[in-house]
C-alpha cells in the first residue's frame, strides 16, 4: 500500500488536494481506507454468492456495490447518502435491479441479432 495513487499526485495538486501517502506495508497507517476496501470486497463477494454467479463477474459485482454504497444512508453523513451530499437531491431508487437476475434481450421479429439495426 501507499504507492497506488502516486500517479495522481499532479492532478491532486492542480485541484489543491493535499495528497499524503503512507509507508509501504504499514496498514495501520491507513485503516479507514483499508476498512472501506474491505467493505466493498465483502459486499461484492456477497452479491456474487447470493446470485450464485462465478467469480469471473467480480468487476460487475464490485461496480454494483459502489453504486449501492453511494445510494445508501450512512451514519458518517448524519444518515444521508453520499449521493445526497454531492448532488443535493434524493437518490432515485426506481432503476435498481436485483444483482444477477436473469435478463433477456428483446429481439424484434425482423432482427437476427440483438446488436443489428
Amino acid at each position: 500500500m501507499g504507492g497506488e495513487f502516486q500517479s495522481l499526485s499532479n492532478t491532486f495538486s492542480q485541484l489543491r488536494i493535499q495528497h499524503r501517502i503512507t509507508c509501504p506495508y504499514t496498514l495501520e497507517q491507513n485503516g479507514v481506507a483499508e476498512r472501506r476496501h474491505r467493505h466493498v470486497v465483502d459486499m461484492g463477494l456477497t452479491l456474487l454468492a447470493r446470485a450464485s454467479m462465478p467469480l469471473v463477474h467480480w468487476s460487475s459485482s464490485f461496480s454494483h456495490t459502489i453504486h449501492l454504497i453511494n445510494k445508501l444512508p450512512t451514519h458518517v453523513l448524519q444518515h444521508q447518502t453520499p449521493y445526497e451530499k454531492l448532488f443535493n437531491a434524493q437518490p432515485d431508487y426506481s432503476q435498481l435491479k436485483v444483482f444477477g437476475s436473469a435478463c433477456f434481450p428483446y429481439l424484434r421479429p425482423f432482427q437476427q441479432h440483438k446488436l443489428k439495426f
